[in-house]
């Protein structure tokens, strides 16, 4: 079943948010880094217009991470099904994920299934959690500022989409940062577009 959250751009440092949290009583507990490998369906003319709607709907991604607690690569596949509303933000999301074995193994198959390896995406996030609020915030290899989700909790769990987003977009906004007006930031799909024009300008 999907769950609804929200993703944020912050117009700050990431040092400088972690700050922040950890002031506001915030405990950080976990640390995450990894790479995306974003792999699609679609051919390369179809993936350089294609909406963020039949780019994701098309995409499988393989996901290699570590984390602070467990310095070990995990390797996993995900499929992420997305429920947009009509001006294309993201209202729930489901994410259906596998354990693999052989990261490299794996990146060869789908290669050679003649997929189109659209983007390849760096991330570094770590998790705050106060009560039953969890926040994440990090940042991506490429884009500037930092970013920050927040997913729905326990309490507001049986609530409309609509209501969880409203609830979500006023404890983002009580938090003091200078955020995105945009509460369904698409990190991947911002890194490609921005990728795409910058080799345009090559």
């Amino acid at each position: 079943m999907g769950k609804t959250e929200i993703t944020v751009q912050i117009y700050d440092d990431i040092n400088n948010v972690k700050k922040h949290l950890k002031d506001l009583g915030y405990k950080e507990t976990e640390e995450f880094t990894g790479n995306d490998y974003y792999f699609s369906t679609l051919n390369k003319n179809q993936i350089g217009s294609a909406s963020y709607k039949d780019l994701l709907s098309s995409s499988i991604i393989v996901r290699s991470f570590k984390t602070k607690g467990n310095p070990d690569l995990n390797n996993s596949m995900v499929f992420k099904n997305k429920t947009l509303d009509e001006n294309n933000n993201v209202i729930s999301e489901e994410k259906i994920s596998t354990k693999i074995d052989n990261l490299e193994n794996t990146l060869k198959i789908l290669k050679y299934s003649n997929l189109n390896n659209w983007l390849n995406l760096s991330q570094q996030n770590a998790f705050y959690k106060l009560g039953e609020i969890v926040i994440t915030v990090g940042t991506v290899k490429g884009l500037s500022g930092s970013f920050m989700e927040i997913e729905e909790y326990e309490s507001i769990k049986n609530l409309s989409s609509e209501e969880k987003i409203s609830k979500l977009l006023k404890l983002a906004k009580s938090l003091g940062f200078k955020i995105s007006e945009d509460y369904s930031i698409k990190k991947a799909y911002m890194l490609f577009k921005q990728q795409n024009t910058e080799n345009e300008n090559v």
